[in-house]
């Protein structure tokens, strides 16, 4: 989904005479949960996926998602990286809060030809099956997410799971979209030029 999400957010800012000089990235939940060696409750850390924007062919595009979320994944796994979650994990709340101050204040933004860290978000929720999923005696039929936007990110996206079903969602700015249902097309013609150019055995969800 990050190709299609990148492929639509390529699309977008080209239609309008946006598109940036350099390629956009997205900030990626990612879970920790089978980690027993991190002492945090919360086990979660942040990918920063590079959507290669830069792109126009889409299984080029696709192969160098992956890559970049792989190496991702390795660098949260990497025992520097560890030391230092478990750091802000033992931080005082107080201390904890003025760094984010600091931090949000000091924040790179994408301003004309500069490109920020990230520039999205995309979080993805396995629901599992249908029949694992209930409430009272009803079966979950569907499930959707809503992104919660930040002071940071004016564009969030969710990916919900459930049985065979995918649903994409996304939240956004009017101030950073004005015209959020031409994006919802955009990102349905996205998942349709992905899916015809992989080969007919691959399976897309």
């Amino acid at each position: 989904m990050l190709a299609v999400v990148s492929d639509a957010v390529h699309t977008y800012l080209a239609e309008r005479d946006e598109t940036p000089a350099g390629s956009l990235a997205a900030q990626v939940p990612i879970s920790l949960s089978g980690r027993p060696d991190l002492v945090s409750e919360n086990k979660t850390s942040d990918l920063r996926v590079d959507l290669h924007t830069d792109r126009t062919d889409p299984l080029t595009r696709l192969r160098l998602i992956h890559e970049s979320a792989a190496r991702e994944k390795d660098r949260v796994g990497r025992p520097e990286s560890i030391v230092v979650e478990a750091a802000l994990d033992a931080m005082p709340a107080v201390c904890l809060r003025h760094s984010i101050r600091r931090a949000v204040r000091k924040v790179t933004a994408s301003t004309g030809d500069h490109v920020g860290p990230t520039n999205t978000s995309l979080s993805n929720v396995p629901r599992g099956t249908v029949d694992d999923l209930r409430f009272g005696d009803s079966p979950a039929v569907d499930g959707f997410s809503a992104p919660c936007l930040n002071r940071l990110l004016g564009l969030m996206h969710a990916v919900v799971t459930l049985g065979d079903s995918l649903d994409l969602t996304f939240s956004t700015k009017r101030a950073v979209m004005p015209d959020p249902e031409e994006y919802e097309h955009l990102l349905e013609a996205a998942f349709a030029r992905l899916r015809s150019a992989l080969p007919a055995t691959t399976s897309v969800r």
